[in-house]
């Protein structure tokens, strides 16, 4: 229980306060404030001890004070003491509602927020609730340090990455065992669609072609003979050509003979009729010989055009083609490209032509000869073979060359760089990712992180669930007590479908208002205009009973309720009248079952009512009054101070004749003026109006008929003339001049005090 403020010092206006006098707090406290005294200052202290909340206090500083707020309340014997910013021992019983509590829990202004929501949240679970909501705030703080530890290493992490893979990406890239090879083809890729257009039309490679000669053929036709030429002419024409005749003998005899006509010599003309040799040639050079001669003829055509100087030029520009063509696309295709020297293949190409040339010149000047090869032309032969068989390795590597380049040109035809591109950064950052041992530990660490992020999401989803459990059987209860002191309170609206919201990880309450049975939204300072909701169905009285039926209704559901020191401030401020009596019954009932209440109003009659019907016996009545620019406490008289106009004026009247003059004897001379104004107005309501004062009652009573109620007054007229000559001096309607200093003697003023209330007495 608070039992005394001891002192308060440099907040707001209590800028030196020191508890002095009988200013001990009792089971019920009723304090008095007039607006601007401090009543919110000093709830906020209250609030202050009771969170430990020291921001409550050092922002209420005092602006004349250059030293820091200090305060000393003793509560359960013991001092509580505020100093160098904090409280040495908060006292956590204390609850208190005041504008604070409506604009952190229930409402600011004409809105509901989700901050009020989850203020409202914790107020309503309880220890147990609030508990629970810590093990959910605690995950929540641990996931967000988490996260905030992915954040920062995933900035490292980001400094590693080409382009603009998202670090997630770059983390989960697989392994790749070649990485270095598919990184240098897919930059080869890059450059061939970066040159896609050359790559199109680049031609290929082509295939060598070595002119075949038929070597079965060849041997055959040089060891051909004609068969059918007798051996005695075959003899003389032998013997004949080798007795006269060079190589070339059997060609001129074989053409001289076509010249012979009518058996005579073409050279002399002689008769030719007889001569064996004639008769020799003629057996000799037969149509066989002839046909031999055209194989041969034939066979030195084909070898002369297979083995042509346009033939061999043809093998050299194509070897220097694709020299040059392989030189464009070993920048694009990993390929085995042929190669081979063009001397190499010249010398045997000229070296076969010219044996088989040599061989078949011989056979043509002596067909009949037999012509055996001889070794140069086997080993041009040999050479020649050897030289098909580097051609057809050649080619073979032509044909797989142009495969691939086949499969580049269709991959760039159509193809987008920008994909590639893409492909060959992901190379890249797979390299790194796998490659770096500082990149490898970062996301390494990073994984684990998001592990134990992790395990902190379900961690904290299974602490929401059994919050939302535990909630809903206190939410459903709390419901029904709210609706039940709306019902009290004569509230034309309720609560309804009440429960908890996870608004950004973090609980709240949710409900709707229910007007004529309709459930409303509560919406809130984001809501769009024109719907029903919080802010235009309910009126600044429904919004504050809400509160306080939040705050009751919590009290009430608190296991700890008998230990609690409830304070409240204003309660009744924006009330309407018609909820007075009800508010008063609550405090009533809360007296009962709390440790000490403590109300605080700047309504006197608010606070008398609730002293009236509470007794006196434990209540202790306190009110902060103007000690020149500052405010104090001190002990509070409700009942004087509750008094109406004309009873103060009567107890002032009568306190200084008891006891003499402790003030202003001017306002004494005024007290008697105005009580005898009331008292007339008071008996006689029907006859003297507000705008009327004394000297026109006097008037109207001198006036009246015998018969009309103000003939009464008539035979006090005399008095009430003497008392309106004397007190009119000190009012200033009737002494504009001089009423404020007009002398005033004492003894006099004694007199006319006592004339004043034994007129109003019926003396």
């Amino acid at each position: 229980m608070i039992n005394k403020i001891l002192f308060i010092k440099n907040v707001g206006r209590f800028v030196d306060y020191s508890g002095h006098g009988d200013v001990e707090f009792q089971k019920l406290t009723l304090i008095f404030g007039e607006n601007g005294r401090g009543k919110t200052m000093l709830s906020a202290i209250l609030r202050s001890l009771g969170t430990g909340d020291a921001q409550c206090l050092l922002e209420r500083k005092s602006i004349k004070s250059s030293k820091e707020p200090e305060a000393c309340i003793r509560v359960n014997s013991a001092s509580h003491t505020f100093k160098n910013g904090n409280w040495d021992n908060p006292v956590p019983e204390l609850e208190v509602f005041d504008t604070t509590f409506i604009n952190e829990n229930v409402y600011s202004g004409v809105y509901v927020d989700h901050e009020h929501r989850k203020n409202l949240y914790r107020f309503i679970v309880g220890k147990k609730g609030v508990q629970l909501a810590n093990a959910v705030d605690d995950l929540d703080t641990k996931s967000r340090d988490k996260s905030e530890e992915i954040k920062s290493k995933g900035k490292e992490i980001q400094q590693n990455i080409l382009g603009a893979m998202s670090v997630e990406q770059f983390v989960s890239l697989p392994f790749v065992p070649d990485v270095d090879k598919q990184i240098g083809e897919k930059e080869a890729e890059v450059e061939a669609l970066r040159q896609a257009t050359s790559i199109a039309n680049k031609p290929g490679l082509t295939k060598l072609s070595l002119p075949k000669i038929p070597l079965a053929n060849l041997q055959s036709l040089l060891t051909k003979t004609v068969g059918d030429v007798a051996d005695t002419a075959e003899k003389l024409v032998r013997q004949h050509v080798a007795s006269c005749m060079n190589e070339r003998g059997e060609t001129w005899i074989n053409s001289g003979l076509d010249y012979v006509k009518a058996d005579r010599c073409p050279f002399c003309g002689q008769s030719l009729a007889g001569v064996e040799l004639i008769k020799a040639y003629r057996a000799f050079f037969s149509k066989a010989y002839a046909a031999l001669k055209h194989e041969i003829s034939q066979m030195i055509s084909v070898v002369g055009a297979g083995f042509s100087q346009e033939a061999i030029l043809k093998v050299q520009q194509t070897i220097d083609s694709n020299s040059s063509n392989a030189e464009f696309w070993k920048g694009h295709v990993k390929a085995d490209y042929p190669l081979i020297e063009f001397d190499k293949v010249q010398s045997a190409w000229v070296n076969l032509h010219s044996g088989v040339e040599q061989h078949l010149k011989r056979k043509e000047a002596s067909p009949l000869e037999t012509i055996e090869l001889g070794d140069d032309l086997k080993q041009a032969i040999t050479a020649f073979n050897g030289l098909a068989e580097t051609v057809s390795i050649y080619n073979k590597n032509v044909e797989a060359a142009n495969g691939l380049i086949d499969q580049m040109k269709k991959r760039t035809t159509g193809a987008s760089q920008d994909v590639v591109n893409k492909e060959l950064e992901e190379l890249k950052n797979a390299r790194m990712r796998h490659g770096d041992a500082k990149a490898r530990k970062l996301c390494d660490e990073y994984n684990q992180v998001l592990g134990e992020k992790e395990t902190l999401s379900n961690k904290k989803q299974q602490a929401n669930r059994d919050l939302k459990h535990y909630a809903e059987q206190v939410l459903a209860k709390y419901e029904t007590n709210i609706n039940k002191h709306l019902d009290d309170f004569g509230a034309t609206f309720k609560i309804c479908n009440t429960g908890t919201k996870l608004t950004g990880g973090k609980p709240s309450t949710d409900y709707q208002l229910s007007i004529n049975d309709t459930p409303v939204n509560l919406g809130d300072s984001k809501s769009s205009v024109g719907g029903p909701c919080f802010k235009n169905t309910l009126s600044a009285g429904d919004k504050s009973t809400l509160a306080l039926a939040f705050f009751i209704a919590r009290l009430e559901g608190d296991p700890n309720l008998p230990e609690r020191i409830v304070v409240l401030d204003d309660p009744v401020s924006s009330l309407d009248p018609s909820r007075r009596t009800c508010t008063q019954q609550v405090i009533r009932g809360l007296t009962q079952k709390v440790k000490q209440v403590v109300v605080l109003s700047h309504d006197s009659h608010f606070l008398l009512s609730i002293w009236t019907e509470e007794g006196q016996s434990d209540v202790k009545n306190l009110q902060i009054i103007r000690t020149g620019q500052e405010s104090a406490l001190e002990e509070w008289d409700i009942e004087k101070a509750t008094r109406d106009a004309y009873l103060q004026d009567y107890f002032a009247i009568d306190e200084y004749l008891e006891k003499g003059a402790t003030g202003d004897l001017r306002h004494i001379a005024c007290c008697i003026r105005r009580l005898i104004e009331a008292n007339l107005r008071l008996r006689f309501p029907k006859h003297f109006g507000r705008s009327e004062w004394l000297g026109n009652f006097i008037d109207k009573i001198r006036s009246a008929s015998a018969n009309h109620m103000l003939s009464l007054v008539q035979p006090k007229l005399t008095e009430l003339e003497a008392l309106n000559d004397y007190s009119k001096k000190y009012h200033h309607g009737q002494n504009p001049t001089g009423w404020n200093s007009e002398p005033i003697n004492d003894l006099e003023l004694q007199s006319y005090g006592k004339r004043a209330l034994n007129f109003v007495s019926g003396a």
